[in-house]
This record gives C-alpha cells, sequence and structure tokens, in this order.
C-alpha cells in the first residue's frame, strides 16, 4: 500500500513493506526490514519501489521497441539476504513464434550463504543465442563486476 503526501516543495509516500523478508529501496539501495511502514521520498520523477531481499533482476537499457533492444549487453541485479532464481528470456521480439516454443531461457541461482551467482546454460531454443552477452554485475545496487558471457555456464563470487 502506498499513501502519497505532498507538502510545499516535497513529495513522499508511506510504503508498507510486507512481514517475513527485508526490502531493497530500488533508487537508493538503502535495505529496510519488513513488516513496517515507511516514508521515503516520492519525486514526481519516480514512484516507490522496493525489491525483496534475494531477488534476481535481469534490466537492459531502455530502446523505442524490442526489436531495437541490444541483446548482447545485460545487467543483472543481485538482492542478498535470501537465495534466489530468476529466468533470463529471449524470442524473436517480432513474431508469435515464442507460441510454438521458439524463445530461448537463461536461469540463474543466487547462493546467499556464498555469495554465488550462478548463469546457467541457455535451455529452449539456444539458437536464438546468437552472440556473447556483456553482463553488468550489482549487488544492492553497488556495481561490482563486468562478465563475458559465452552461453556456458559461469560462476560468480559477488
Amino acid at each position: 500500500m502506498v499513501h502519497i503526501v505532498t507538502e510545499p516543495n516535497r513529495r513522499t509516500a508511506e510504503v508498507y513493506l510486507p512481514s517475513g523478508a527485508d526490502w531493497f529501496d530500488f533508487y537508493t539501495g538503502k535495505r529496510y526490514e519488513g513488516g513496517q511502514a515507511v516514508t521515503v521520498d516520492a519525486p514526481i520523477a519516480h514512484i516507490p519501489v522496493f525489491v525483496k531481499c534475494g531477488s534476481i533482476i535481469p534490466m537492459a537499457e531502455p530502446a523505442q521497441c524490442t526489436a531495437q533492444q541490444d541483446e548482447t549487453r545485460l545487467k543483472l541485479y543481485v538482492y542478498s539476504g535470501a537465495d534466489a532464481t530468476a529466468t533470463y528470456y529471449q524470442d524473436e521480439n517480432d513474431s508469435y513464434r515464442y507460441e510454438n516454443g521458439d524463445y530461448m531461457q537463461i536461469p540463474m541461482s543466487w547462493n546467499d550463504a556464498e555469495h554465488r551467482l550462478t548463469i546457467e546454460s541457455p535451455c529452449g531454443k539456444p539458437a536464438l543465442f546468437d552472440s556473447n552477452k556483456t553482463i553488468e554485475l550489482y549487488l544492492n545496487n553497488e556495481y561490482q563486476k563486468t562478465v563475458s558471457y559465452c552461453g556456458e555456464q559461469l560462476e560468480i563470487l559477488l
């Protein structure tokens, strides 16, 4: 639940963070304990967004449409505090062939105790994996390193 409060020269929001996990402010990287309401800045430029501990978020640079997306560059945001899994999905961007299985997935997992990120080999239609990927890795919103991924399993300590 988000409650926006407007004050002169300032906008804030009261956001309830569910219990059972800690949460990171997506923009600042600040960690909050769950089970409480927090008041955060909410300028008109962005709404408050929180990420549950134990999350992996694949992101790409903005593009006008998916056909213009640079699929050779990827950013992975890992949020510690619990183990996590995620799947990067890619299809041809310009057809409905994905309905017939023409897509590729790259499974990923985060082992929180070891601070180890594993990026698996592509599955599905690996033919769609047509080039190496440069992956920028972030841990709790802080840049860690850049790695090259050629389609084979990769284990990275962060």
